[in-house]
């Protein structure tokens, strides 16, 4: 999707719609990234004056509480 990305979790029946920056953390999750490294990305491509940490770890969160992913 151009603006994101859609998820259909067969288990539950559910679709997730990522906004285009969740999907972004949810491939670079899914590449094996740490949070530091996925925070640094971030930085450097929406150009930003620090590292989004407080943000990547909320999204992070969100990502586990849907079973989006798993803890390594």
């Amino acid at each position: 999707m151009p603006d994101g990305l859609v998820i259909y979790q067969e288990s539950s029946g559910l679709v997730h719609y990522l906004n285009p920056t969740a999907a972004l953390v949810y491939e670079l999750c899914g590449a094996g990234e740490t949070l530091g490294s996925i925070a640094d990305f971030m930085k450097s491509a929406y150009s930003l004056d620090i590292q989004p940490i407080d943000e990547i770890e909320a999204c992070v969160r969100g990502l586990l509480a849907e079973g989006l992913i798993e803890r390594c």
